[in-house]
């Protein structure tokens, strides 16, 4: 097989089909083709890096030791070649090396391209840490639904960053066959290439997040500043003064409404000035929610009035007015936004938490996860028991109306009922629902709590009594 791909295993183009090597294979591969390609590696280096590509069963991924080696090479001016080295990339180097392979790949999308080429790979990822398969046509709509582009200008350009990114070896392309053969080729179909790119990519996306978030936290204390400043001012205005100001204002708007009359857009303008009213209401509803400590009916309000203002904003009219508007939005907004606290936060498990959910009388919550464990508390943060079963990711839990039992689904193709009873402590055996070909995505209680409903991968709905 190595002659087969000229004994070049770290080349990112081969992407041959081969089996996981053992831990004394993969440290045979490395030395070998290291010394074929003149850049030898530390003999402790070899061994700390077969042990950190080794999964649990000790084999180590071929496509895995093709992107870390690939890195050593290109960390630096010389590469990495020795242990120190290597260690001095943090804590966990091989997801820095896999992280620092994406970035490079990204890189080479070119700086124009740096944020669309990352909505691409984040599209390929979801909420549950798998790996869906999406069409061009679903990626390119995710790189306009954040950027806005116009499908009829340039709608092409995204295919060249997927093209990109294809070529590094980070993703599997599928061509779907027409039954009918026509001449038009069909839609090709992506997917990333192995489940240990999708932490990296989520995270490294999180980050950009972040930073957008905090932008927007910035312009929002701006104009909240400029909202204060502008009621400074206005408290210093005599009444004389207010009145000259109220006058002039009434005489600007007459004049407008008469041009606007000439024009034909009488009615628009009063549709204008109705919405502004409208928008002004739910502004101040928002501010009276939030000190009455209501302060999710608040955030609504704040988001009605965002809504009505653009599409205000839409229309073809003067747009005399709407600055003001915004920025008290933008305050009003930011004010709900930023009062909401965390009131307690549960830790314990080892893995990410794919569901949480409360029971019928609010005293207990149930959290599942990764880790193949469901746990459960009080609101407190009182952990009052853990419950082992599945033998893989649990998907979703939830409470039976009347509290005394738990369903949970999970990739182990099953559904499991625990029997609580009236104490969580005292959770028995749980009973398990098979049946199910592929992965249990949901479950849930009829009202009366005497039939049970399944969903999974499978097309199938299963229902249990």
């Amino acid at each position: 097989m190595l002659d087969a791909i000229n004994n070049n295993i770290l080349d990112q183009k081969n992407r041959y089909h081969l089996k996981e090597f053992s831990k004394t294979e993969a440290k045979a591969v490395i030395e070998r083709l290291t010394q074929r390609a003149k850049f030898e590696l530390e003999p402790a280096l070899i061994e700390t890096l077969v042990e950190d590509l080794a999964d649990e069963q000790g084999e180590v991924r071929p496509i895995e030791l093709q992107v870390v080696g690939a890195q050593l090479q290109e960390e630096g001016e010389q590469g990495i070649t020795t242990l120190a080295q290597y260690q001095q990339l943090g804590k966990n180097p091989k997801a820095e090396l896999i992280k620092h392979s994406i970035e490079q790949i990204i890189e080479d999308c070119g700086k124009e391209n740096e944020d669309a080429a990352w909505d691409v790979l984040f599209a390929l990822t979801d909420e549950k840490f798998t790996r869906p398969i999406k069409t061009r046509s679903e990626l390119m709509a995710a790189i306009r639904s954040n950027y806005k582009l116009d499908p009829s200008e340039n709608s092409e350009e995204p295919a060249s960053f997927i093209d990109i990114i294809l070529e590094s070896g980070l993703l599997l392309r599928q061509r779907e066959k027409t039954r009918d053969r026509t001449p038009s080729s069909p839609e090709n179909r992506y997917q990333l290439l192995h489940d240990y790119l999708v932490l990296p990519i989520r995270q490294r996306y999180a980050i950009k997040e972040q930073q957008r978030r905090t932008e927007i936290h910035q312009r929002l204390q701006q104009a909240q500043a400029a909202k204060k400043e502008a009621e400074a001012a206005l408290q210093k205005m005599s009444q004389k003064q207010l009145m000259d100001r109220n006058r002039l204002l009434k005489q600007l708007l007459g004049l407008a409404i008469l041009t606007a009359i000439g024009l034909g857009f009488t009615a628009k303008i009063a549709y204008k000035q109705k919405q502004l009213a409208n928008i002004a209401t739910l502004t101040s509803a928002s501010d009276a929610l939030y000190f009455s400590h209501q302060k999710f009916d608040a955030i609504m309000e704040s988001l009605r009035a965002v809504k009505q203002l653009r599409q205000l904003k839409k229309l073809s009219l003067i747009n005399f007015g709407l600055q003001n508007t915004e920025i008290s939005i933008a305050a009003t907004l930011q004010q709900a936004v930023y009062g909401i606290h965390e009131l307690n936060r549960l830790e314990g498990h080892n893995e990410v938490v794919w569901d949480v959910n409360f029971s019928p009388d609010g005293k207990t919550i149930a959290s599942a996860s990764v880790d193949k464990m469901i746990k459960l508390w009080t609101p407190q943060g009182k952990l009052l028991n853990t419950l082992k079963g599945h033998q893989k990711s649990i998907t979703t839990v939830t409470f039976s109306p009347d509290g005394q039992m738990l369903a949970s689904s999970s990739q182990d193709k099953t559904v499991k009922l625990w029997k609580l009873g009236t104490d969580t402590q005292m959770a028995a055996i749980p009973i398990t629902l098979t049946g199910h070909r592929d992965v249990v995505s949901s479950v849930s209680f009829s009202p009366d709590g005497r039939i049970i409903a399944s969903a999974s991968e499978d097309k199938t709905v299963k229902l249990w009594g």
